[in-house]
């Protein structure tokens, strides 16, 4: 019979192999999206290479046409015989991605089911965890601050799709512009270079969002300051003062502050002089703002 230690180490093993092949799992696809989207910007040139073509000897009339000479029309009509059998090759290319495109969606529903219920084992671990702390002491590790660092990237979680569901419901238009900026972050491997992406999303949240909404009900800049304009898409035409969306509304100000900075001593996203660390840590603040100030206008607005 195997002993305590032997039972966990075997475990542990084939948890560090099954965390090894996700990480390859998400190399793999973090790779295909990366070079998906310069296929993406060369499709698209070659589509205004031939768009170019259809429209120049489509514009051409009949007439005109007729007039070219013979000596003429084989280089005249060269160009437009060389891209149509340049562009057969496309064809099967199309239907190859298109084969490979249904082999991805068809990973979907068992990614999506396996996601969830390693997700709800790993939440019955953390708890199963916290309720022997009565029983049992642990000396070689602190499972209370593990089990909150785990909890808290899980609310990040729930944060973002409580943002999905609220935004078409305020700004029905920005609701693409928080998935593509979802889409980009999770789909290229940590860099600094993502501060482009935070970037985006300031200007998402708040001139796209908080800041024409202030001006609808009387907050625009330069008569109101920001945190004003802030305060009036939380409260709309309501008086009443309520602290906690005071303290959401004054969260809200610093995060605009912190996107804004530009202090060349210190880490800055506006000047991409960041860490990929330092990318993750707003990315989250970024989240769980939103979240809160979505959630206490949803109590406590008044159209």
């Amino acid at each position: 019979m195997l002993d305590r230690k032997e039972i966990i180490h075997r475990n542990l093993e084939k948890l560090r192999i099954i965390k090894i092949a996700l990480e390859e799992l998400l190399r793999i696809s973090q790779s295909t999206i990366k070079s998906l989207s310069w296929y993406n910007k060369r499709i698209t040139g070659n589509k205004q290479d031939f768009s170019f073509a259809e429209r120049l000897y489509g514009s051409i009339s009949e007439d005109d046409i007729e007039h070219i000479p013979e000596s003429v029309f084989p280089i005249f009509i060269n160009p437009l015989q060389k891209l149509v059998s340049l562009g057969n090759d496309y064809q099967d290319i199309k239907d190859h991605l298109q084969s490979i495109h249904d082999k991805m969606g068809a990973l979907s529903g068992p990614i999506a089911s396996s996601t969830s219920l390693v997700s709800n084992a790993t939440g019955y671990t953390a708890a199963n965890i916290v309720s022997l702390g009565s029983q049992v002491s642990f000396t070689s590790i602190d499972v209370n601050q593990l089990v909150k660092e785990y909890l808290s990237q899980k609310e990040v979680n729930d944060e973002i799709e409580y943002i999905k569901l609220q935004l078409p419901k305020i700004v029905p238009d920005i609701s693409a512009d928080y998935l593509h900026f979802l889409e980009n972050y999770y789909g290229s491997e940590p860099s600094a270079a993502k501060f482009q992406e935070l970037i985006g999303c300031r200007s998402m949240i708040y001139f796209k969002l908080i800041y024409p909404i202030a001006e609808i009900y009387g907050a625009s800049r330069p008569a109101s300051t920001r945190r004003q304009q802030i305060a009036k898409f939380v409260y709309g035409r309501t008086t009443a003062i309520d602290t906690s969306a005071e303290k959401t509304i004054d969260m809200t100000k610093e995060l605009w502050d912190d996107l804004s900075d530009q202090d060349p001593s210190g880490q800055s996203v506006k000047t991409g002089n960041v860490t990929p660390e330092y990318i993750e840590i707003m990315f989250n603040k970024v989240i769980t703002t939103l979240f809160t100030l979505l959630r206490q206008r949803e109590l406590l607005f008044v159209p």
